[in-house]
């Protein structure tokens, strides 16, 4: 079995911590809508992961990093700080594909 691009393990680990959020909120709702908004998304995510350059090669590094913000605020049991990674996050995400999702 042939091991996996750089780009495809970040994208799998990307929506992978999507899903476990989502799935550990409890919320039957999120959890589908999580599925249906982003399995349509990962080739785009791997594409973007996989593009050299000053802004697309960091992609999966600033993920990551606001990935771990979320997991301590989760494991700290700090929902308000949860909350607001998640929110920077996702309008970071959106940002790095060129979407505006600012929240006023």
């Amino acid at each position: 079995m042939r091991e996996p691009e750089p780009a495809q393990g970040a994208q799998d680990s990307d929506v992978d911590f999507h899903r476990a959020v989502a799935a550990a909120s409890g919320n039957d709702y999120l959890a589908t809508m999580i599925g249906t908004v982003l399995e349509p998304l990962r080739l785009l995510i791997a594409a973007a992961f996989s593009r050299p350059g000053p802004v697309f090669g960091k992609m999966p590094e600033e993920a990551r990093r606001e990935h771990d913000v979320i997991l301590q605020a989760l494991l700290d049991k700090d929902p308000e700080l949860a909350r607001k990674a998640m929110e920077k996050h996702l309008v970071n995400a959106a940002s790095r594909f060129g979407y505006d999702i600012s929240v006023a």
